[in-house]
């Protein structure tokens, strides 16, 4: 079994004032991450952020979620594949 290589984000000088503010639309644009619906339909499911071998960024959040528990999902998501949540 070969272990998996993990390569980190280039930075991206966002702050986490700047992740709790911006709104999200405009936060994804900025950081050019694209939003992409998941099939998943379990409940404890709150989506993920992946990068892929190409180095594009992707946010797959699961639908039916009110506005504000997709919101907050995708702010935790972000701070955690971005770094911040281990400042």
């Amino acid at each position: 079994m070969q272990a998996t290589q993990v390569r980190p984000l280039p930075p991206t000088g966002i702050t986490a004032a700047r992740l709790s503010d911006t709104p999200l639309p405009q936060l994804l644009a900025e950081l050019g991450i694209e939003l992409h619906e998941s099939s998943i339909t379990d409940p404890t499911f709150y989506g993920a952020f992946l990068e892929r071998g190409d180095g594009t960024r992707v946010l797959r959040m699961p639908t039916g979620r009110s506005a504000s528990e997709h919101d907050t999902a995708a702010r935790m998501l972000l701070a955690d594949g971005l770094g911040l949540s281990r400042l």
